[in-house]
């Protein structure tokens, strides 16, 4: 009875068990948000902070219910920097049974915009927060629970008006993949389902999330926000931009983003070997010509398309594409016009950022697509109307 009595006592005095974790997400060799969370058997609340565009402070608490489920969920979402003026944000989803009520408050310098959406959710939906390892990590330990190799949730992604359907797939013991928007992002965990790592080279993000002893956020956010108060503010991660040139009277113009290397191996790893590339970044590449443009033996009438590239271990081929409009995964190959042959000559020197340039060779021209140490070239000359 005595040893009862003392368990109790310190239950009493340490109170419910605390789980710090902290976790850094890098894009290559770049830093792009830290984040510090604690979890109790009825509360996950953390700190997440983030680089770009321009650095963000959110703050977020998640109330479980018995099961481990999210019953309640409040994010603020507020500016690092205070100048210029950016959006605060205010989340609060409630969960109640079946039922999710989402209030989104956005408050600017103009005044406060309010949007209240309601729409019907499995059990143990999840709130998804971009970049937050924590937030993901209530899936992984939802699906522990559970038991089996492959377990449905949904998350809720704020912004849209219906849940989006999930899923945490065990890959072995210490790993599983979770879909992020139809790609998996793979997770390294531990018996419990705590997440220890996170690998999206497989999804368009291409993030690396790894799990830290300790994290003073405050101390570690310092350099980011004192480097865009001295004005290098870090921006889009792969801007969008436009290459356009007149060539013989025809008006030619691509439309796409610019991803940078960030020290990262390129071709093999962040471009794979025979899969279709987006040739770019985010939305698809856009390619018009006013005129028809004679490649070799092809023609490339004129009109718009879009720019995929196809890379291989022994060349990279060009796919002109009928679909126009399009985010950047959905490639449909039944709307393909040509498939055309790149030339690849290496470079002097490094290119960082992902760069097109129409070239003007009066009466023809090149498409160059620099990356790295090497450029990818497509001749053509214009056809005679």
């Amino acid at each position: 009875m005595r040893r009862r009595t003392v368990l109790a006592v310190i239950a009493v005095l340490t109170g419910p068990t605390v789980e710090a974790q902290s976790f850094v997400v890098t894009l290559g060799k770049d830093t792009v948000a830290l984040e510090r969370a604690t979890r109790k058997a009825d509360r996950l609340e953390g700190d997440l902070f983030t680089v770009a565009p321009r650095t963000r402070r959110i703050h977020y608490v998640a109330t479980l219910d018995a099961r481990g489920y999210v019953t309640r969920f409040e994010l603020t979402s507020t500016p690092a920097v205070e100048n210029p003026p950016a959006a605060t944000v205010r989340l609060i989803e409630d969960v109640q049974d079946t039922l999710a009520t989402i209030i989104r408050i956005q408050i600017t310098a103009q005044g406060t915009r309010t949007d209240t959406t309601r729409f019907r959710v499995g059990r143990g939906a999840v709130p998804f927060v971009g970049l937050s390892t924590a937030l993901l990590e209530q899936l992984t330990l939802q699906a522990w629970k559970a038991g089996g190799d492959s377990v449905a949730f949904e998350t809720i992604v704020a912004g849209q008006r219906q849940a989006t359907p999930n899923y945490v797939v065990r890959k072995g013991r210490d790993s599983v993949a979770v879909d992020y928007f139809g790609l998996p992002f793979y997770l390294r965990v531990d018996g419990k389902g705590q997440v220890l790592g996170l690998n999206g080279m497989r999804t368009t993000q291409k993030f690396l999330a790894s799990r830290l002893n300790s994290l003073d956020l405050e101390l570690a956010a310092q350099p980011f926000i004192a480097r865009e108060r001295s004005g290098q503010v870090a921006g889009q991660l792969s801007p969008r931009d436009t290459a356009r040139a007149t060539i013989g009277g025809a008006a030619l113009l691509v439309d796409y983003g610019r991803p940078s290397k960030r020290g990262r191996t390129l071709l093999g790893s962040v471009v794979p070997f025979d899969s279709v590339w987006r040739t770019g970044a985010n939305a698809a590449t856009q390619f018009s010509t006013s005129a028809d443009l004679q490649v070799g033996d092809a023609v490339i009438p004129a009109g718009k398309y879009t720019l995929w590239t196809l890379p291989t271990p022994t060349g990279v081929k060009l796919i002109v594409n009928q679909q126009i409009g399009q985010w950047g995964t959905d490639y449909n190959p039944a709307k393909d016009l040509l498939r055309l042959d790149l030339k690849a000559e290496p470079l002097p020197g490094t290119v960082e950022q992902f760069t097109i340039a129409v070239i003007d060779l009066g009466g023809a021209g090149e498409l160059h697509f620099d990356w790295d140490r090497t450029r990818w070239i497509l001749p053509f000359r214009i056809r005679a109307p």
